[in-house]
């Protein structure tokens, strides 16, 4: 698959993210990608872990992809995570769709909305 097609694919699987997310819930399955994805972003440093250094390399890499589409939109990060796996991070495909993400100036296309009864839930009051 030529690189082009590549970033084509992984773009279209972000459309299709941003759009299920907007309209539905997060599947069961998301749910369980989601777990081990955040971790990758998130999770504690690879190296105390023993696993082979291919994988910390990988890891790392979707850590620093992840992160720079983060740093561009709060919303864009669960469908990117969704859409695209650690491996895929690896690929120069990847470089691509990051550039392209980091390009667009308005994100209110993906912005991902709270219904109202978890909008409650996440109003924070300090006392």
């Amino acid at each position: 698959m030529s690189s082009n097609t590549r970033s084509e694919e992984a773009l279209r699987q972000i459309n299709k993210y941003v759009r299920q997310l907007k309209t539905n819930d997060v599947t069961y399955n998301d749910q369980k990608l989601l777990k081990t994805r955040l971790h990758v972003v998130w999770g504690e440093d690879m190296r105390t872990q023993s696993i082979p250094a291919t994988s910390i390399w990988r890891k790392r890499r979707a850590r620093q992809v992840y992160t720079e589409i983060q740093r561009a939109s709060d919303h864009l990060l669960l469908p990117a995570i969704l859409a695209i796996t650690p491996t895929e991070c690896t690929k120069k495909s990847i470089e691509n769709v990051i550039s392209y993400l980091l390009s667009i100036e308005n994100h209110e296309s993906v912005r991902l909305k709270l219904s109202p009864a978890e909008d409650d839930r996440a109003t924070l009051t300090w006392k």
